[in-house]
């Protein structure tokens, strides 16, 4: 008798459990990523660094590779970004240009991102404010930046962020002008909310690794 209360108990429990667990996978399934995956494929290119290791050479590549994919028979648009939504990546702190520096270790944290001009054309991001990259963006430009809309909200909620300067800590502080806001992507996953997100132009900040996304009919 205490062997069959025991495996009725038990029973109980996992059915819970599994219960809990579709139901968690529903609602995921109906969370808005910020991003369209149907028709999208991805794929990873590394570079061997014996043969890129000079930045021109990296950004050339990964432009050539997209605008030779964005012309094959069934492809709609294609980008790059440095690290794809729902997977890795990286962050860095960052603060607004003229305003007073937080205390050492209480700088604004952001996701980072580097892409080529139509990665959000790819994925179906909506452009919210201002202008996307083009091919005026290059090495030798000035540094520009597009933010989310979670940055915006949070850093700039009664003024246009369109003007204003970003200085980013990578290595060394990097200075650079918002000219844009995008909608908010879940980057890392779907049960946490966006977070600020700094998107920069490949030229501008060059990745030895890409991830390719191309749009299909």
């Amino acid at each position: 008798d205490g062997l069959v209360v025991c495996e009725v108990a038990l029973s109980l429990v996992l059915l819970v459990g599994a219960g809990l667990l579709l139901k968690s996978f529903a609602r995921l399934q109906s969370v808005d990523a910020g991003f369209r995956t149907d028709n999208v494929l991805s794929f990873e290119i590394t570079l061997p660094s014996a043969n890129y290791q000079e930045p021109q050479r990296q950004v050339r590549f990964f432009e050539e590779a997209v605008e030779r994919i964005a012309r094959l028979p069934g492809v709609l648009s294609a980008g790059a970004m440095s690290w794809a939504p729902l997977g890795r990546g990286s962050a860095t702190t960052f603060q607004v240009a003229g305003r007073p520096v937080p205390p050492h270790g209480e700088e604004p944290v952001a996701d980072v991102r580097v892409i080529t001009p139509r990665l959000f054309e790819t994925l179906g991001v909506p452009l919210l404010q201002g202008r996307g990259f083009g091919a005026g963006d290059s090495a030798e430009a000035p540094k520009r930046v597009l933010i989310n809309q979670t940055l915006a909200k949070e850093y700039f909620p009664d003024e246009n962020p369109i003007g204003k300067h970003i200085v980013m800590g990578w290595g060394e502080d990097i200075d650079a002008e918002v000219i844009g806001v995008v909608g908010d992507v879940r980057l890392t996953a779907l049960n946490t909310p966006a977070r600020a997100t700094l998107y920069w132009a490949l030229p501008q900040l060059p990745y030895e690794f890409m991830t390719v996304l191309l749009r299909s009919r």
